[in-house]
């Protein structure tokens, strides 16, 4: 079922089989049509041309075509439940909007749109690649994933990292600026009580960490956070982005003196 409303075309109904190509066209010079899937999922090949293809709750099953992002037309993600997209994202002046207010959206493909990433609420996990894209992620709303970003990445002060896998993190080519106070409590994602101690862990390869523009918290032993069941804390290391993981001070100390009465004892 199909119908408009002003300058949108909805979709209600299920696009599963559709194999044409879907376009969405700006509606004029300074006003672009939005056009708004919101279906159980869909199909075929879409192409966006200076307007807005927003996506909503959909299963993202379809195929995105060669040039399919034109003319600063935006991808709109806007759902409020996970999304995963296998598919390639292309065009030189593309930009994708990501504003899933209660969601995740999976990128698997091999994308080289070049235009703007934006996150503005939910998640972002990139576990394919995108290519020379400027990502921003907004305050509160979070990226992550174990693929490969060529352009840069911006995170907001109160933004989120979620690391999904330690052993094969993000890889971001470009610079990496944060927000005022990016810190431990800023990762999502691990399980804190099951991490070795004393051993540096990498949330980000092949970065230029840009730590001149804010003030970044949990950077060194001494500015350690706690974290996991409460015996543990994490920091840090100087001037990078590995962190380390720590026993709880007064539990190091309780330790050791239980240690040492046990010794006593012996002793006696």
């Amino acid at each position: 079922m199909a119908r408009t409303t002003g300058s949108k075309l909805i979709y209600t109904g299920d696009l599963g089989g559709f194999t044409g190509t879907f376009n969405a066209r700006a509606g004029g010079a300074t006003t672009p049509g939005i056009n708004v899937i919101a279906t159980n999922h869909f199909g075929g090949t879409f192409a966006v041309d200076s307007g807005t293809l927003q996506i909503g709750n959909a299963d993202a099953t379809g195929t995105l075509g060669a040039n399919n992002i034109a003319n600063n037309g935006t991808l709109l993600f806007n759902s409020t439940k996970n999304l995963g997209y296998n598919g390639d994202i292309s065009g030189a002046a593309g930009k994708l909007t990501v504003n899933n207010s209660a969601g995740t959206l999976v990128l698997g493909g091999n994308n080289t749109y070049e235009g703007a990433t934006t996150v503005t609420a939910g998640t972002l996990l990139v576990n394919g690649a995108l290519g020379n894209t400027a990502v921003s992620v907004a305050p509160g709303a979070t990226i992550g994933g174990s693929g490969t970003l060529a352009g840069t990445l911006g995170l907001g002060s109160t933004s989120v990292f979620e690391i999904v896998d330690l052993n094969d993190p993000l890889s971001v080519a470009g610079i990496v600026t944060f927000g005022s106070g990016f810190g431990i409590a800023n990762l999502s994602g691990v399980d804190w009580d099951s991490l070795e101690m004393n051993t540096p862990y990498t949330i980000l390869t092949g970065s230029t960490q840009d730590f001149s523009t804010a003030e970044l918290a949990n950077f060194g032993l001494t500015n350690a956070a706690n974290v996991g069941s409460g015996d543990r804390k994490a920091y840090f290391e100087q001037g990078s982005l590995r962190f380390v993981v720590i026993p709880e001070p007064s539990a190091t100390v309780m330790g050791g003196l239980g240690l040492l009465a046990l010794l006593r004892r012996r002793r006696d």
